[in-house]
């Protein structure tokens, strides 16, 4: 019995006197972990703390216990007694060691080229965390880490700033905690991040068309390849998300197939690799919009003499339109701004030509933005013939009339005697001989003046006149096969062959007052061409040369061209006429000068 006293003393004197031996078993068994052997130097220089070993996270256990000392004798017990509740041998109580949660979602929530931003979630029991970085060498394996950040207990990101672009980082975190002088960590939990290329700088639009986009940026360098993102305006006018259009190595692009008028953006960005590992630079974006399309159509209609309508096909996008006129003499002007497609045009002038062009405007930020003119040529209808006259004589009715301000031509009527009228002739002049007709028939005669708008004749109001055939000659003569009349009054020259009349055209005959031509019936006495034509009257004189001459009189009048006068007919010869010859267009004499001959009648009247 003695004896086995004496075992028992010695045990609780070794548990007095090392206490700490049984608490570093304990705080084993409870799980705690020391820091990996590689990175202990590493975290003991973030943390200036030491890295616990075995023994230093055993200091975590709890107090000693107030218990009696293991030097002082036990009190001595009848042996029938029942023992003490705290037996002076039993081993003080020490706190197990807590081991801090592993880091969870640890991750990289966003990188430019100069800096990372880190993110986690928060770790149960942790005091701290530790971020460690590695940078990925030029043999392509990564150095040592090294730390470069340890945080507070409710830090659950970190930004790592002025980093280099385009390089590979893995980064790296531990929970730790201390507690009563005893220090923990979790596991290590790893992320591998590359810094962004540098952003393009410089992203311009070239060019465009009602259906193409041309875009150029600027080279990045090191960049592998360019990505092309495209966003575009949808009928509603608003903007859709980015969508990847295409991939390049060139530094720009041309955008085909696209929308007129319509407002596009793109934005692009440079990808760089490293082995294994890529990253896309920010993206730098450009908004450009197509041209507007030009109005398909444009189409007019005269309404009378004081209204024009026009109306032209719609341009997409396009929120108003500009209406632009010239004619009259005046230059284009801006007449109206409309959201409508249709006009009436009141400010005009009879018989007055009108060239109008309407365009499609867009309004977008403050900014004017304008499709193609599409021009159409009009006209405002014309007036009514103003006089009408006629005269019989040789079995023929000579019909004369008063020029209408902006027609393009006259037609000619006669009524039969069924009472329809029928069409005699479409003419430019202002005079019509209607021959063979039947002596003391009365005839009846309408001229009615047109002008030709978009290929279709707008018509003035006509006149009537009625005529009773003569008889007789004029001048003692009744001309017959193939002769030319000339008249006077309305500046016109006729040319029968076989009796049908063959020439038509305006003159310009002797100056009224002093060189007139002269009145009768002439004959051709010569025929030339060309003819060298010289002489003197009043003071002045002239020298020329004239491709046909047709002399009539022995004074020196003739028929000729004179191509130094731009027009013909009229009241030209009321102070601008000739010395008595007949003045004629090239192309008339030419065909008069191919049938006439010498001794041919000539009938001035």
């Amino acid at each position: 019995m003695k004896k086995f006293l004496a075992v028992i003393l010695s045990a609780v004197i070794i548990a007095t006197v090392f206490p700490f031996s049984f608490s570093a078993f304990a705080a084993e068994d409870n799980g705690a972990q020391s820091v990996p052997a590689s990175d202990v130097q590493e975290i003991q220089d973030a943390t200036e703390a030491t890295q616990p070993t075995q023994a230093t996270e055993a200091t975590e256990a709890t107090e000693a216990p107030t218990t009696q000392p293991a030097t002082q004798a036990p009190t001595t017990q009848p042996a029938t007694e029942a023992p003490t509740t705290q037996p002076a041998t039993q081993a003080p109580t020490k706190a197990p060691a807590i081991t801090p949660g592993k880091v969870s979602s640890f991750k990289v929530a966003k990188t430019s080229s100069s800096a990372v931003l880190l993110q986690w979630k928060l770790s149960a029991n942790a005091t701290r965390y530790v971020i460690q970085r590695s940078e990925i060498s030029g043999k392509g394996t990564f150095d040592s880490y090294v730390t470069v950040k340890t945080t507070g207990a409710s830090a659950t990101s970190f930004k790592d700033t002025k980093l280099e672009d385009m390089i590979v980082y893995r980064y790296r975190i531990y929970a730790y905690r201390t507690a009563n002088g005893v220090t923990t960590h979790s596991s290590a939990v790893s992320v591998t991040v590359m810094t962004k290329p540098n952003k393009i700088k410089k992203l311009v639009v070239k060019e465009k068309t009602t259906s193409a986009i041309k875009i150029k940026w600027s080279k990045v360098s090191f960049a592998d390849k360019y990505y092309v993102y495209r966003a575009s305006e949808n009928s509603k006018g608003k903007m859709s998300a980015y969508k990847l259009y295409t991939k390049t190595k060139k530094t720009g692009i041309k955008d085909h197939e696209l929308s007129s008028g319509t407002i596009y953006k793109y934005k692009v960005c440079a990808l760089a690799k490293k082995g294994k590992y890529n990253s896309l630079s920010a993206g730098k974006a450009v908004k450009a919009m197509t041209k507007m399309d030009t109005p398909a159509k444009f189409i007019t209609k005269s309404v009378g003499t004081k209204k024009i309508k026009l109306a032209w096909s719609k341009v997409p996008h396009a929120q108003k339109y500009e209406l632009y006129r010239a004619g009259g003499g005046a230059k284009s002007k801006l007449i109206a701004t409309l959201k409508t497609r249709r006009y009436s045009d009141t400010k005009i002038s009879a018989g007055t030509d009108y060239v109008y062009k309407v365009r499609g405007i867009r309004v977008y930020k403050h900014k004017k933005y304008a499709g193609g003119y599409k021009t159409v040529s009009s006209s405002a209808g014309i007036k009514g013939l103003g006089s009408l006259t006629a005269k019989s004589f040789l079995n023929k009715a000579l019909l004369a009339w008063s020029p209408v301000q902006g027609a393009s031509g006259y037609e000619v009527y006669v009524k039969r005697s069924n009472g329809e009228w029928d069409s005699l002739t479409t003419t430019t002049n202002c005079a019509y001989f209607s021959n063979r007709l039947k002596t003391g028939k009365v005839y009846k005669f309408a001229v009615k003046p047109y002008k030709t708008i978009a290929n279709t004749k707008v018509y003035g109001n006509s006149k009537k006149i009625a005529v009773k055939a003569k008889s007789g000659s004029l001048y003692g003569s009744t001309p017959s096969g193939t002769w030319v009349e000339v008249s006077i009054d309305t500046q016109m020259m006729f040319m029968y062959v076989n009796n049908k009349l063959y020439v038509s055209t305006p003159v310009v005959t002797g100056n009224i007052g002093d060189r007139s031509t002269s009145k009768g019936l002439h004959h051709v006495i010569s025929k030339k061409s060309p003819a060298r034509l010289h002489g003197s009257y009043g003071g002045s004189s002239w020298d020329t040369t004239v491709n046909y001459w047709l002399g009539f009189t022995s004074d020196g009048q003739g028929i000729h061209d004179a191509t130094w006068r731009s027009a013909f007919g009229g009241s030209i010869y009321k102070g601008n006429g000739s010395h008595g010859c007949v003045n004629t267009p090239l192309g008339a004499v030419a065909k008069i000068y191919s049938k006439a001959y010498v001794g041919m009648p000539v009938i001035v009247y």
